[in-house]
């Protein structure tokens, strides 16, 4: 019996800003990996982006192969074969290099690697973030590029050959503790987890362990955990006589390893999306502020938020889905959108109460200015009352006597008779008067 295993590890990493490529050697675009088997007309050999964009649908095609729009070409995929034929101290060879760009300085790394005779502890050091294997790994990058701290996530796949797939390398006790999982769910589980048994033992009582598992035919069978994908041959593999194993090696390497790249541009933004919604609650709610965060989360969903992402097939779907369930994004991202509604609708309706607030304010101030104009008025209109009723009585009573004083004798009685003139012509006017101003009303 014979074991084969192969390992994509997909690293974090920072890139200079001006480093694009990062140096000579990159060439555009996604791995170009092998397709065995495939030789008919029209038919592609080799797993490059003309063939990969067949499998996704339209609308991811932009973040994990570029736009090109008026003749711009935003290419943020980048491969290079390695030249390092130096394996590492379990015997794990790099055989090429990806990068995806997804920001100003930030990429995802990813490391082609055939695992050594061991797979499990090839794997296990390979993604310590302390290790010899590590540092092998460090020590190969192609150009300057700093790795971010962290365990690497896994995409592996396993073959062997013989009647029977062998146990994993575990001494008895684990293997007994274990034996109520099958051989092909004990290396799924190992590989998709990347921990060793003696660093960590789950219960096999657990009823969620295998919820990942993503079924995808009789002959292969997939694992998804939060940290790794595992691909475990269910049939064994015959280079003579079998070709779907070799083929489905290169279908890992090339779209499996795209959706898991998607799977994580979505895990990093919604994170970071997140990150900045929470901090609504912390500072003083700006509506142009959560305007711009409502539209970050659009162009988000536009650009990489997708669950059905397969334009032939739906393995990829199915196994980005199985991504995101591990990582509950769904239900993150609707805590997203439920916190930006209700932050929105907190800022109309404090925009709203301020505004009534603002045109109580002017009403009162409004009603306060047109209060004090009618009490001017008044004043006016009394004060010309009074001077109407002063001329009333003065000027028949200045003619009258004017008029007596003119006369020869003056006498007690023509005072008297002055006196009774005048008030009649005040009486008279003012009678007059108010006739008038009826008349005007009436009009």
């Amino acid at each position: 019996m014979s074991l084969n295993a192969y390992a994509c590890l997909v690293i974090g990493a920072a890139l200079s800003p001006a480093a694009t490529p990062p140096q000579p050697g990159w060439r555009r675009g996604p791995l170009p990996v092998t397709i065995p088997g495939f030789r008919g007309p029209g038919t592609p050999s080799v797993a490059d982006t003309a063939a990969r964009i067949q499998y996704f649908a339209e609308r991811i095609q932009p973040a994990l192969y570029g736009d090109h729009i008026d003749g711009v070409d935003s290419t943020p995929r980048w491969h290079m074969f390695t030249a390092n034929d130096q394996p590492d101290e379990h015997g794990s060879l790099i055989e090429g290099w990806e990068l995806l760009r997804y920001g100003e300085t930030d990429c995802l790394l990813v490391a082609h690697i055939q695992l050594g005779p061991d797979p499990l502890v090839s794997l296990f050091s390979l993604v310590q973030p302390q290790s010899a294997s590590r540092s092998w790994i460090e020590a190969s990058l192609p150009g300057p590029i700093s790795l971010h701290a962290g365990r690497p996530r896994s995409l592996t796949h396993l073959l062997w050959e013989g009647d029977e797939i062998p146990e994993p390398d575990l001494n008895p006790r684990m293997l007994a503790t274990l034996s109520s999982w099958t051989t092909i769910q004990r290396w799924q589980w190992f590989l998709a987890s990347g921990v060793a048994a003696d660093a960590f033992l789950p219960d096999p009582a657990s009823p969620d362990l295998f919820d990942g598992t993503v079924y995808l035919s009789r002959d292969w069978r997939a694992l998804v955990l939060r940290d790794g994908i595992a691909f475990v041959a269910m049939t064994p593999y015959d280079p003579d006589h079998t070709a779907f194993h070799s083929k489905a090696r290169s279908y890992i390497r090339s779209i499996h390893v795209d959706a898991l790249l998607l799977g994580i541009l979505q895990l990093n933004a919604l994170s970071q999306q997140a990150d900045l919604t929470s901090q609504l609650g912390s500072v003083e709610l700006d509506p142009n502020h959560i305007t711009r965060l409502e539209s970050d989360l659009l162009r988000l969903r536009a650009r990489v938020w997708w669950e059905d992402i397969g334009q032939r097939g739906t393995q990829t779907s199915e196994v980005l889905r199985a991504f995101q369930r591990q990582h509950r994004l769904a239900a993150l991202y609707r805590k997203i959108v439920e916190d930006l509604t209700d932050a929105s609708r907190y800022t109309l309706a404090r925009q709203a109460a301020s505004a009534d607030a603002a045109r109580a304010i002017e009403t009162a101030r409004r009603e306060a200015r047109d209060e004090a104009h009618r009490a001017e008025e008044m004043r006016k209109q009394d004060f010309e009352r009074t001077i109407t009723l002063v001329s009333f009585i003065l000027l028949p009573t200045s003619i009258v006597f004017s008029a007596m004083a003119l006369w020869s004798n003056p006498s007690r009685i023509l005072w008297v008779i002055s006196v009774i003139l005048s008030l009649t012509l005040v009486t008279v006017t003012i009678a007059v008067s108010s006739i008038l101003k009826k008349m005007s009303r009436q009009q």
